[in-house]
């Protein structure tokens, strides 16, 4: 379960609907996919800004569950947001959609109909996939954009080129998940990271190794440092609490961390390009 705490940083009432709610999801992609979602439906409905930081996002959602409680249409609601949906991609707008339903049937101990969830499917944007258009990363494109990365961040995305894991696994494995003495390096990715529950092995490639082992040389030291910068913005009142030194991952950094790497990479190698019908961006890290 996430913590009253984690809730709290996260600009929420510990005693919320919405927090509530939102403590049932221990994943945290999947707490900042369904906070996203009811954030996105809130904004909707009574027209402020989802990143709004005067917001008081579960005060909104308690509002509006006393609304529907004395008689409002959420149903009605719902398929209007969905419809709002429509220049999103059709995965974003369906999980959107999904988890704003969710959070409405436990909150208010309902359950939509197959009726009313085959008029809401007709309300979303049609497809499945995403409708941005990757472009391709070849090598070539991952070398252009790791030469502006530090250590960690090249690290990080060679790790990820050659053994295929994905992101959000990468960041949850510890020092000893990956055996640096066999050839090729050994990486373990233990179930209770994956996606689907399942543990896998895979490995990386020489380069990958080289570029870890320059960054296991300063681990330490980025470590101390975050834990120092940390401690500085918690007095402040900034930042998410204090890093911890024993941190045992192998990459002891946020998700946002490494997003944000990649994205400076692609700009300063003058490589930003955006779908002209989404505006995403073409380059990822998956």
């Amino acid at each position: 379960m996430i913590s009253a705490l984690f809730i709290h940083r996260e600009g929420f009432m510990s005693q919320g609907s919405l927090s509530r709610w939102l403590s049932t999801y221990a994943e945290k992609n999947t707490f900042y996919v369904y906070q996203s979602a009811v954030k996105n439906f809130l904004a909707y409905i009574y027209g402020v800004k989802v990143n709004g930081s005067d917001v008081d996002w579960d005060r909104l959602a308690d509002r509006y569950i006393a609304e529907c409680r004395e008689g409002r249409d959420c149903f009605k609601d719902l398929l209007g947001f969905a419809a709002s949906l429509h220049g999103r991609p059709p995965k974003t707008a369906g999980t959107y959609t999904v988890a704003v339903r969710g959070w409405l049937e436990y909150t208010l101990d309902l359950e939509f109909t197959r009726r009313q969830m085959r008029m809401l499917r007709g309300r979303l944007p049609k497809g499945r996939k995403a409708r941005t258009e990757e472009a391709e990363l070849t090598r070539d494109t991952l070398r252009r954009i790791i030469s502006h990365c530090d250590l960690k961040g090249k690290a990080l995305f060679l790790f990820l080129s050659s053994s295929g894991i994905r992101v959000r696994e990468a960041l949850k494995l510890r020092l000893e998940d990956v055996d640096l003495d066999s050839e090729p390096v050994k990486v373990t990715v233990r179930g209770e990271y994956t996606k689907t529950g399942d543990s896998y092995v895979t490995f990386i490639s020489r380069e990958a190794k080289e570029a870890l082992l320059e960054w296991l040389k300063v681990r330490n030291q980025y470590l101390d440092s975050a834990v120092k910068r940390g401690k500085g913005l918690s007095k402040l009142g900034y930042g998410r609490g204090e890093k911890q030194a024993e941190d045992p991952r192998l990459f002891p950094f946020s998700i946002q961390v490494a997003y944000q790497m990649w994205t400076n990479a692609v700009k300063k190698a003058q490589m930003e390009e955006r779908d002209r019908n989404t505006q995403r961006r073409t380059l990822h890290i998956h």
